[in-house]
């Protein structure tokens, strides 16, 4: 059987013979996961629990990828709250349907909000642990929301990973895949070229090759290309999101589909990856401009919420909240919020009127904005908190197309022995992505994609 090697070179892909590789030290296995987040964890234990040998490979020296940057929150429609009649998978379904704006692939997120639940259950069965009660998370439209115990996404990291070992995945850091192995005569793709411990070598699998790597909201070059507005803005994804492996995809057929969509969010700090926010329940918060007038609706998708910040021509922007809302974001998140009073970062007053003059906006607008609120029973007992708020890339929507199966689509055909989960997948959320649909979409397409690679095999 012959294979050829594929390498990306800014656009451009550079066939070598089996002749020019020969020298390079070989390695096999049965899976090949890329990337170890969420996503490729999930891939990688459910492949081993299904018995096969899997090898993990992270460019960076930490697994945990966005995850460790993400809230944590976990959108499920259970089996308990549909015998409620609180909630439906038909009603997820078109709840993201209409949130991407006609962008997703209709049958593949018919997949994926049916799929949710079920994950919720695994993730659990591993030894992760979430508060009881879901709630509405910011940009996530309904209240099935998870949040689990362990601070951000920590602890799917930590419980996923520790998993992985005991199971006996091959789990490699500083391990970054610089090409796809495919075969001449079928275009199957059959593993990959790594570069691992100061030398290239390949990597070749019996079975598949799962693309996790996650999207591209740390590569300048990539937010220019796809989407010049956001070339420049700051972003909260982790270092490694640096993209290459959807190009990597696209030089063996793959369809890209997206690209040029980045969704934003109001929170952190400018210049900064800290987070300092209280935007993270949008039923408790009030978000306000320089004059201190509401200018959105905070429960709104996180694209509206960005539109109306733009279309304002908004110069500052705040999100306040009482003492009630800060005790229920969690003792982390509060730890920020009072280094941020020494950092000026946050604000903390007894009074609207004194809040008013440390934001310097005009104190009879914040009164009324807030009056609105406080006659659904939000923002009534003091301290009241402040943050500034800056819009920055948190995630972006565009990448492989994939089918139903978590298969990577080419022009005409899924490509053989090719996968994908998490922020590599295009044609999922389309022009927005609900609050809480990160990490679910990553394991729930993780655990598809292995169970597909043990029936296509």
């Amino acid at each position: 059987m012959k294979r050829r090697l594929l390498l990306q070179s800014g656009l451009m892909c550079l066939p070598l013979s089996a002749l020019a590789r020969g020298n390079l030290p070989q390695e096999y296995s049965d899976v090949i996961v890329v990337g170890g987040g969420s996503g490729g964890l999930t891939a990688a234990l459910s492949c081993r629990e299904y018995g096969l040998k899997v090898t993990l490979l992270e460019k960076m020296a930490f697994l945990g990828g966005d995850t460790l940057h993400s809230g944590g929150y976990f959108n499920a429609v259970t089996d308990e709250a549909v015998k409620r009649g609180e909630d439906s998978v038909e009603l997820f379904k078109q709840q993201i349907l209409k949130s991407a704006a006609g962008y997703a692939d209709e049958d593949v997120v018919s997949v994926y909000a049916a799929s949710c639940g079920a994950a919720l259950e695994w993730l659990k069965s591993q030894g992760m642990k979430f508060l009881p009660v879901p709630h509405l998370v910011y940009g996530g439209l309904w209240g099935r929301s998870y949040k689990p115990l362990q601070p951000s996404g920590t602890g799917y990291v930590q419980v996923l990973s520790n998993a992985c070992l005991r199971k006996g995945v091959d789990m490699r850091i500083s391990a970054a895949v610089t090409g796809l192995v495919t075969d001449d005569e079928t275009g199957r793709v059959v593993g990959v070229r790594v570069t691992y411990r100061g030398e290239q070598r390949l990597l070749f699998a019996n079975r598949g090759v799962v693309l996790a790597s996650g999207g591209f909201g740390a590569n300048r070059q990539m937010l220019a290309q796809s989407s010049p507005l956001f070339a420049e803005m700051g972003s909260d994804s982790h270092p490694g999101a640096t993209g290459e492996m959807i190009y990597i995809a696209s030089s063996v057929g793959a369809h890209l589909r997206n690209m040029e969509f980045i969704e934003c969010v109001p929170g952190g700090i400018e210049e900064s990856s800290e987070q300092v926010r209280l935007d993270y329940d949008p039923t408790v918060v009030m978000l306000v401009d320089e004059n201190g007038n509401r200018f959105v609706e905070e429960t709104s998708p996180r694209s509206e919420i960005f539109s109306a910040y733009r279309s304002k021509n908004i110069r500052r922007c705040f999100t306040i909240a009482d003492s009630d809302a800060v005790e229920r974001i969690g003792l982390a998140r509060r730890k920020s919020l009072y280094r941020g009073l020494y950092s000026g970062r946050s604000w903390r007053c007894e009074t609207l009127e004194a809040l008013a003059e440390a934001l310097q906006v005009n104190p009879d607008h914040l009164i009324a904005s807030a009056a609105e609120l406080q006659e659904r029973g939000v923002l009534n007992k003091p301290p009241y908190w402040a943050v500034r708020v800056f819009f920055k890339i948190h995630t972006t929507l565009g990448g492989v197309a994939i089918d139903t199966k978590a298969r990577v689509l080419g022009a005409h055909r899924a490509i053989s022995g090719l996968y994908a989960c998490g922020q590599m997948i295009g044609n999922l959320h389309g022009k927005n992505r609900l609050g809480g649909n990160g990490i679910n979409s990553a394991v729930c397409f993780g655990r598809i994609a292995a169970e597909s690679i043990l029936k296509d095999s």
